[in-house]
């Protein structure tokens, strides 16, 4: 994990924008794509909660080591991503574990991806559930998505108990279920088709999925084909993190574009920003690096960041943070990123210190219309 830090003063930033929290389409295009990761195949579970300690100690360590501009950091832009049938050979004929859906029939790939018993159940299940909208229904293939965090499969196409176990999973934001069609046994010599059972599964995640991360149509298992059907994806609608001492305001898909604010010293109320295309989403580290900008210059100290996705094409989100010393309310929360050019914002908030908020030291007064 790396961030990407930015720094308000820099002479190129303030001469291109009275505002440089603002970041240019340009500069956006340049930011690396978080790593993309499939889901294993396969009845079972596997979870993996987010570690946010170590994240926020990475965070920590970033901002003190590199509290500069650096665009070359290179994060692969995709790992293990199938968008296409894969053949996996060399099977043993053994006995695979059996999926709880319905048995399909005949057993072929065409009638299963064309089943109403498995598109019954996504096209009627509800668009909004715990806290999560449904961001696409009925596809007939699985999320490759980023901030991979495990799966479990299901007795039924049971979409309350998949958001249940994602708000119980550290970092979950999102979950993708669907059914699978897969071998009854390890296709191998001897068995290189056999008889299929239907697994029902929910994989979950920590950034946006949608429409276009659903792109895992299955494989080849020697001449066993596995795909995918009656596939939805529901996202979380607000990030809610618990900081003692700090007050989050949900701002939803715009962000703080503050203006230009005289401070002791003559300085600005914004400090700067930094980015992190690990593909995860923590505001907690957001937090963390705020306490280490004001370690760093208490005469300048953070009283107030925001935390957002920035989102590209609709895509796996770049977690931003942005550090002032004061607080500003929601009428400043203009930056809504460069929607002409497929840039928005989503998951935004803002954390105030309770102590301090900064507006005694950065007095600042609207100017009337």
């Amino acid at each position: 994990m790396r961030s990407i830090a930015f720094i308000a003063g820099l002479a190129a930033l303030a001469a291109a924008s009275p505002t440089p929290q603002i970041l240019p389409s340009d500069q956006l295009a340049e930011l690396p794509s978080p790593p993309i990761t499939d889901v294993s195949s396969g009845a079972g579970s596997e979870i993996i909660p987010l570690d946010t300690n170590s994240l926020a100690s990475d965070a920590v360590a970033d901002i003190i080591a590199d509290p500069t501009p650096d665009l070359e950091a290179n994060i692969p832009s995709a790992i293990n991503s199938t968008t296409s049938l894969e053949k996996r050979t060399s099977g043993t004929c053994a006995s695979q574990p059996a999926g709880y859906g319905p048995v399909i029939s005949p057993d072929t790939p065409n009638a299963f991806v064309s089943s109403t018993q498995l598109s019954g159940p996504a096209l009627s299940a509800p668009t909004w559930v715990n806290g999560f909208s449904q961001t696409f229904q009925n596809k007939y293939a699985s999320v490759s998505g980023c901030s991979y965090q495990g799966y479990k499969t299901y007795k039924t196409y049971d979409v309350y108990q998949a958001a249940t176990d994602c708000k119980n999973i550290a970092g979950c934001k999102g979950f993708n279920i669907f059914y699978e069609r897969d071998p009854t046994q390890d296709p191998g010599y001897g068995c290189d088709n056999p008889a299929s059972t239907t697994v029902i599964k929910a994989s979950f995640w920590g950034n946006l999925i949608g429409p276009n991360l659903a792109t895992n149509k299955g494989q080849y298992r020697d001449n066993f084909q596995v795909v995918i059907a009656g596939s939805n994806g529901y996202n979380i609608d607000a990030c809610e993190t618990a900081i003692t001492g700090w007050t989050q305001q949900q701002l939803g898909t715009c962000t703080i574009n503050s203006p230009a604010t005289t401070c002791a010293g003559g300085s600005d109320s914004y400090l700067t920003y930094t980015s992190f295309s690990d593909g995860n989403m923590d505001n907690s580290r957001c937090k963390a690096q705020c306490d280490a900008l004001t370690k760093q210059n208490p005469s300048k100290p953070c009283n107030f960041f925001t935390s957002y996705m920035q989102v590209h094409n609709n895509m796996c989100g770049i977690q931003f943070c942005s550090f002032y010393q004061r607080a500003w309310d929601q009428s400043y929360c203009t930056n809504s990123g460069d929607p002409v050019n497929h840039n928005t914002i989503a998951w935004s908030s803002s954390f105030t210190n309770n102590a301090c908020d900064g507006t005694e030291n950065c007095p600042f007064v609207r100017t009337a219309l």
